[in-house]
C-alpha cells in the first residue's frame, strides 16, 4: 500500500461518516429524556450509522486477511442492525443479547480466537465472554457526550500506531472522527446502540486478534476505565439485590456527573484513562504494570463514592 493511501482512506472515510452522522442528526429517532438519562431535552440518536458505514467500508476495501475482515463485517453488522432497531423500538434485553451471542460465536467458528489453554471449550468460552463483556461495556458507558466514542478512537488509534490491523482500525478511527464533532462537547446527535454495540464488538475482536501478537494487552488496558466502571457497577448492584439488566444511572461516571462534576470533564478523564492504558499496554510486561493500570481506577472510584456522600444524588 503506498504511504499516502492510509491517509487518503482515513480522509475519505471520515467524510463519509460525517455525512451520514449529519443526516442522522436530522432524521434520527429522538432520544426522549427520562430519569435514567443524562440529557435534558430530546436529541436524535443513530449517529453510529456513520461509524458503522466507515468501518465496514474500511474493512471491505483496505488490504488484509479476508477472514478477520469478514467476521468484523458480519458480526458487526448483526449487532449494529439489532442496535439500530432497538434505538427505534426498544427491544427486550434478551433480543440484543442473542444477537451479541451469535456475533461472538463467529470468530470461534472461524478459528480466529486465541489458544490460551489448549482446551477448545475453555478457550471458546473465554473468547465469547470477552466479546460479550466488551460489547456491553462500551454500550453501557455510552451515556455522556463523547465518552465511549473517544475511548474507542484512542484504543483503535493506539492499535494502529503499534503496527497492527490497519484494514480494521482505519475505518473505525475515521468513523469516530466523523462522529465526535457532532457529539462532543455539545451533542447534536447520539451514537445510539447501533454505534456503541458495533464499537464494542469491533474493539473486542481487535483484542482477540492481537492476542498472539507483540501487544496482546493493548486493547484490554486501553479499555480498563470502561471495564472497571462496568464490573464495579455490576457487582455493587448485584450485592444490593438489584436486577443488573434493568436500566439505571448508577455507573461511576454517571454518579460523578450527577454529583456536579462537569460532563465534559468526566469524558476527558476517561479519555485520559484510555490513553494511559494504551501506553502501558505496549510496554514490556512486569508486575508493576497492573498496579499502574488499576491505581487510577481505584482512585477514581474512591473519589466518586466520597463525592456522592458530600453531594447526595439520591438512589444509585
Amino acid at each position: 500500500m503506498p504511504p499516502a493511501a492510509p491517509l487518503l482512506a482515513l480522509a475519505l472515510l471520515t467524510m463519509t461518516s460525517a455525512g451520514l452522522v449529519a443526516l442522522m442528526a436530522r432524521v434520527g429517532v429522538l432520544d426522549i429524556p427520562d430519569a435514567r438519562k443524562s440529557h435534558s431535552h430530546p436529541i436524535p440518536k443513530g449517529g453510529g450509522v456513520g461509524i458503522v458505514a466507515a468501518s465496514l467500508l474500511g474493512a471491505a476495501f483496505l488490504n488484509g486477511p479476508m477472514a478477520p475482515r469478514a467476521v468484523v463485517a458480519l458480526g458487526g453488522l448483526l449487532v449494529a442492525s439489532v442496535g439500530y432497531w432497538d434505538d427505534r423500538h426498544n427491544f427486550p434485553p434478551a433480543i440484543k443479547f442473542t444477537a451479541q451471542l451469535l456475533a461472538a460465536m463467529l470468530p470461534v467458528l472461524c478459528g480466529l480466537t486465541p489458544r490460551l489453554s489448549g482446551l477448545f471449550p475453555l478457550d471458546a468460552a473465554v473468547s465469547i465472554g470477552w466479546i460479550l463483556l466488551v460489547t456491553n461495556a462500551v454500550n453501557f458507558m455510552d451515556g455522556l457526550n463523547g465518552l465511549a466514542a473517544g475511548a474507542t478512537m484512542i484504543a483503535a488509534s493506539a492499535t494502529l500506531l503499534a503496527g497492527g490491523f490497519a484494514n480494521l482500525t482505519i475505518g473505525l478511527i475515521a468513523g469516530v472522527l466523523g462522529f465526535l464533532p457532532f457529539n462532543y462537547p455539545r451533542a447534536r446527535v447520539f451514537m445510539g446502540d447501533v454505534g456503541s454495540q458495533f464499537c464494542g464488538y469491533a474493539l473486542a475482536l481487535l483484542g482477540l486478534f492481537a492476542a498472539g501478537g507483540p501487544h496482546p494487552r493493548l486493547i484490554g488496558f486501553a479499555l480498563a476505565g470502561l471495564l472497571t466502571d462496568v464490573v464495579f457497577t455490576l457487582i455493587r448492584r448485584g450485592l444490593a439485590g438489584e436486577r443488573v439488566t434493568t436500566a439505571h444511572r448508577g455507573h461511576l461516571y454517571q454518579i460523578a456527573q450527577r454529583s456536579g462534576v462537569p460532563a465534559p470533564l468526566v469524558t476527558l478523564i476517561h479519555w485520559a484513562f484510555a490513553g494511559w492504558g494504551a501506553w502501558l499496554g505496549v510496554l514490556p510486561w512486569h508486575g508493576g504494570l497492573l498496579a499502574a493500570l488499576l491505581a487510577p481506577q481505584l482512585g477514581w472510584a474512591l473519589y466518586v463514592v466520597m463525592r456522592a456522600r458530600r453531594h447526595p444524588v439520591g438512589r444509585w
